[in-house]
């Protein structure tokens, strides 16, 4: 299994494209130049605390740059208390926020979860 990391969202969401424009939409909400999905449905990306090792990889694989300076950026971005409102504690919580809103991403590792919940769909596997 080469993809052990998944881009996850909620099911009612029905983003699809070309696997270049999902890994720029996905760049493009992460760093929140992007706030919306297609149809004004307000995005909100999901991190996990840091040294989450699918964040990581993420970081290095997706977005191509290393953690300090993702972290970096994201402080410059959003708000202290925006920041600590997206943050998790582990993958449990991540799945659950994304199974409930509607247009919630977030990134998890297959090793976290081992079974996706019938109201998660996986975006983009990696």
């Amino acid at each position: 299994e080469n993809n052990q990391y998944l881009v996850v969202v909620n099911y009612k969401n029905s983003y699809k494209s070309s696997e270049e424009n999902i890994i720029e939409k996905i760049k493009f909400l992460f760093y929140g130049n992007t706030k919306e999905w297609p149809g004004k449905i307000p995005a909100t990306f999901y991190l996990s605390h840091n040294n989450n090792e699918a964040f990581n990889n993420f970081y290095s694989i997706i977005l191509k740059e290393d953690s300090d300076i993702v972290l970096e950026k994201l402080k410059n971005k959003f708000s202290k208390y925006n920041l600590k409102k997206k943050v998790k504690h582990n993958a449990r919580e991540i799945i659950n926020i994304v199974a409930k809103e509607e247009g919630a991403i977030s990134v998890v590792s297959r090793k976290e979860v081992q079974k996706i919940p019938a109201n998660i769909r996986v975006l983009y596997e990696f």
